[in-house]
C-alpha cells in the first residue's frame, strides 16, 4: 500500500547540487568577510592579510643575519630580538597590524609598504631607521640576501607591519 502516489528516488538532481554548492559557497564567502572585516577592525589596517609573491624574505641559512652585521652595523644580540626571523616565502599569508606613528615601528620589524616601483605593496624588513629634518625614514630590505636590493621608505608610505605568518596558506590567493 503506497501512502502517497510518488516515488522515492535516492538520486540527487542538478538543481540540489547548485543549491548544495551555492550555500557553501554564500557560507564562506560569509565567514571569509566576517573574519576579515573584524580583522580590519581589530588591527587598524585595510589590508590585515595579504599573500607573500616573491622569495626576497625567505631564508637559505643564517646569513641574513650576517649581511645585516656587516652592512649595517647591527650587533647580533639585536638581530636575535628580532621579530618574525624565521622569514617567509612565496605562497605565505601574512597578518599586518596597522601603525599609527613611526614610533611604532623599530629596528627589525618587517613592514609592508606601498612603492613606487611596484604596483603591489613590498614586504621587507627594517635595517636602518633615520631622522632626516624632522621626517622619519626606513632604510628596508629583504630577508634573502641573494637579493641586495634596499629602499628609502618614507613613513606616509607604511601601511603596517608584520605580526604573524601562516605558512602556505596565501596560495589560495595566488591561485585566484
Amino acid at each position: 500500500m503506497k501512502a502517497s502516489g510518488r516515488k522515492t528516488s535516492s538520486r540527487v538532481t542538478w538543481r540540489e547540487v547548485v543549491h548544495f554548492v551555492s550555500v557553501v559557497l554564500l557560507m564562506a564567502g560569509i565567514f571569509y568577510f566576517c573574519i576579515k572585516g573584524t580583522m580590519i577592525l581589530v588591527l587598524h589596517t585595510d589590508t590585515p592579510m595579504m599573500a607573500i609573491v616573491s622569495n626576497s624574505m625567505k631564508h637559505m641559512d643564517n646569513s641574513w643575519m650576517s649581511f645585516i652585521h656587516n652592512h649595517y652595523g647591527v650587533d647580533f644580540s639585536t638581530i636575535d630580538n628580532f621579530p618574525v626571523k624565521g622569514g617567509f616565502e612565496r605562497g605565505d599569508l601574512i597578518v599586518v597590524k596597522g601603525v599609527s606613528s613611526p614610533e611604532e615601528i623599530k629596528l627589525g620589524d618587517v613592514i609592508v609598504y606601498n612603492s613606487e616601483d611596484s604596483k603591489i605593496p613590498i614586504v621587507h624588513r627594517v635595517v636602518q631607521i633615520e631622522n632626516l629634518d624632522g621626517e622619519i625614514f626606513f632604510t628596508t630590505k629583504g630577508d634573502n640576501p641573494r637579493i641586495l636590493a634596499t629602499e628609502e621608505v618614507s613613513f606616509d608610505n607604511v601601511i603596517g607591519k608584520v605580526v604573524f605568518v601562516i605558512p602556505k596558506l596565501g596560495y589560495l590567493s595566488l591561485l585566484v
